[in-house]
């Protein structure tokens, strides 16, 4: 594919961190058809339809990621005694450039309904495409620069675990980016973080990223903080429905082979030119060139008849309705293993039993798959890096170790930072913020649906 290269350093000026600079290669990865692209893959999905501010692109986010990859890296060679090597150093950087060169439209909203891997696909666009060439003729490791981004790094010697730590863990530039980023898009509050005294504090132990013991506050607000935006914007109710009511219409367009409608979905992009133009804008034209199509039908077939109200819904605004919410923090699976974690089980019960219920009803009301949509969120948790994952028999469960936030103290002792007394993550690192939430466009059975949670309203309180 066409890719006109520039000869110079440069200078982007970012609304979050000021100007950004870039060294010639760098700068030519910007300009490579395949990272453009992502100028065009908003970063909050469907989000601005609640936050008309929170339009903002993957393009962007990637390039922050760069720079605040930059900015721990001069931390670490501040703080720690151990050198960096400028191979391992542009490397990294590399890396937070090119993180998200694989998503696909509309970041996670496609990503989670299609079971899809955005670091894997991400791996392959680079592999496949003259990026690997351009990168090895300037002295690139690609094979270190895909493992960093997928996670699967595991160190060329003892001391750089780092180097995986960086873009993948509890505390990575790529969540710092992301929730100051859309903290400001979305006008709100909750992700405004204490990054300088976080860098500021960060360094190397035994090959290691471990926090100083005095900036546990800051980074007891970053993992609150990272809760907050989940609870508030990137689930907010209806960017939800529009998320379910986008997947559900993309499902049914693709059942029905609607005309013009072919949207290949595979972990491996193989056709990297059709890729090229995978993105928000082509999508949503293929739905509005069906719904002028599907709309000047006379007669519709009974399939567009189903389709049609779903696709106006989406396009034109018309949020499907909350019909139900039950928001709980419930125990981590197995947490009480490691900690005496109290759980609220009465509501844990009531959820999983209405789901169950609800699953069945929909399953013999298969007409109602068109009028409600049905969420059982994934729990959200403080910190993936909690080791109740290592009690898992998956033999990649020690990834734990090397997600979670270590804390180092002066006598030069390590902990966790949910072993930490002081640390609000002390007590809350055993729980996951639990919802489920179901929708509806017509509300004839909205009786019926609110009568399956009565009965457990009413067990719960007995």
């Amino acid at each position: 594919m066409k890719w006109t290269k520039i000869d110079k350093d440069v200078k982007i000026y970012d609304n979050i961190y000021g100007f950004i600079s870039l060294n010639v290669i760098e700068a030519n990865i910007l300009q490579h058809p395949l990272f453009q692209r992502l100028k065009n893959i908003k970063q909050l999905g469907f989000a601005y339809f609640v936050y008309p501010g929170a339009t903002y692109t993957r393009f962007a986010h990637s390039i922050g990621v760069f720079e605040l990859c930059n900015r721990f890296l001069s931390s670490l060679k501040t703080n720690s005694g151990e050198s960096i090597s400028k191979d391992d150093e542009k490397n990294l950087r590399m890396a937070a450039l090119l993180h998200d060169i694989g998503h696909y439209p509309f970041s996670h909203v496609m990503e989670k309904f299609f079971g899809l891997n955005h670091e894997l696909n991400g791996k392959h666009v680079i592999e496949s495409s003259d990026i690997k060439e351009y990168l090895q003729s300037n002295g690139y490791n690609v094979d270190d620069i895909c493992s960093i981004i997928t996670g699967e790094y595991t160190g060329k010697k003892k001391n750089d675990m780092f180097m995986r730590q960086i873009l993948n863990s509890d505390l990575d530039v790529d969540r710092l980016d992301y929730l100051l980023r859309d903290s400001y898009y979305a006008g709100i509050p909750y992700g405004r973080i204490d990054l300088e005294n976080i860098t500021r504090n960060i360094s190397i132990d035994d090959g290691e990223l471990v926090i100083e013991r005095k900036s546990i506050r800051s980074v007891d607000h970053f993992l609150n903080a990272r809760m907050a935006m989940y609870d508030s914007v990137y689930t907010h109710k209806t960017s939800l429905a529009f998320d379910l009511m986008f997947n559900q219409l993309i499902t049914n367009l693709k059942e029905e082979n609607a005309e013009d409608f072919d949207i290949k979905l595979p972990n491996k992009f193989e056709d990297l030119e059709g890729f090229k133009f995978l993105d928000d804008n082509s999508v949503l034209a293929r739905i509005y060139k069906f719904y002028e199509s599907a709309s000047k039908m006379a007669p519709k077939p009974p399939s567009i008849q189903k389709i049609l109200p779903l696709c106006e819904a989406f396009l034109f605004r018309i949020p499907y309705k909350l019909i139900f919410e039950k928001s709980s923090f419930l125990a981590r699976e197995k947490a009480d293993r490691i900690k005496d974690a109290g759980t609220s089980k009465k509501r844990a019960e009531s959820i999983r039993r209405f789901s169950i219920e609800l699953e069945d009803w929909l399953a013999k009301n298969i007409d109602c798959s068109f009028t409600i949509l049905y969420k059982k969120g994934k729990p959200v948790n403080f910190s993936k890096g909690f080791p109740a994952i290592a009690l898992s028999s998956d033999p990649g469960c020690e990834k734990w170790k090397y997600e979670a936030i270590r804390v180092i103290n002066e006598d030069g002792s390590k902990s966790f930072i949910h072993e930490e007394t002081n640390s609000i993550l002390f007590f809350l690192s055993g729980y996951e913020l639990y919802t489920i939430r179901v929708f509806y466009i017509k509300d004839e059975k909205n009786e019926e649906i609110e009568s399956m949670w009565k009965k457990y309203i009413a067990q719960e309180a007995s």
